[in-house]
């Protein structure tokens, strides 16, 4: 069975893969930039959650 990613959760994933990789391998990232992007990428994930769940409740 193949599982359907939707955009939310592929944008959402994006944002804290690439997270991680500047933080850790670049750069250290300013808290003023970092926690509204890491609550911006999980809100999408958490969002994606939501609408997958009613979705499959129909």
């Amino acid at each position: 069975m193949r599982v359907k990613f939707s955009p939310y959760f592929i944008v959402g994933s994006i944002i804290l893969v690439g997270y991680l990789i500047v933080e850790n391998l670049i750069v250290t990232i300013p808290g003023i930039v970092a926690v509204p992007l890491l609550l911006f990428a999980l809100t999408l994930i958490i969002i994606d959650g939501i609408k997958r769940r009613a979705h499959k409740e129909k």
